[in-house]
């Protein structure tokens, strides 16, 4: 017998969480789904109805550095071994604890059911990631400025 596909979702914020865990189902009929949330953001159990287990972890870089305990977090994560782990917000912190829980994919499903897969791999190719799509949306936004705001001159005689 297999072990069924199992899948971690991180969630930063609960306020979707019943929806997306329903929408995921849809996906994963079969998959063992975990559901990690922060410690200080305490769901209701019925927003976590269709999880399989419910892990509460702090997850803030800053109190886990200061206080010393970021090993004893990452590992009941990297003991899961999932094949599919599932963020959903794109931040830096949230890319580097991926890479460190080190499942066999990692994607970042945002709203408006864009899913995009994340680096996981490591800690430098997850940062490496991360600033180079962070520069790429930059150059975006000031190339649409840019068009927005500047108009290209043609010369008079080329106007009609």
């Amino acid at each position: 017998m297999t072990a069924p596909f199992k899948i971690g979702i991180l969630f930063n914020a609960t306020e979707k969480s019943a929806s997306l865990i329903k929408g995921l189902r849809r996906r994963y009929p079969d998959a063992y789904v975990v559901a990690v949330v922060p410690e200080r953001a305490a769901p209701p159990p019925e927003d976590m109805q269709g999880a399989d287990e419910v892990l509460r972890l702090e997850l803030s870089p800053l109190r886990l550095l200061l206080k010393g305990t970021l090993s004893p977090v990452v590992e009941p994560l990297r003991v899961q071994g999932f094949d599919l782990f599932i963020l959903r917000f794109g931040t830096l912190k949230l890319r580097l604890l991926a890479a460190l829980i080190g499942p066999a994919r990692c994607e970042l499903w945002l709203i408006g059911g864009i899913i995009a897969p994340v680096e996981a791999g490591g800690m430098v190719p997850a940062a490496k990631e991360y600033f180079l799509r962070w520069w790429q949306g930059r150059k975006t936004v000031l190339s649409a400025w840019c068009s927005a705001h500047f108009q290209r001159v043609r010369p008079y005689s080329q106007r009609k």
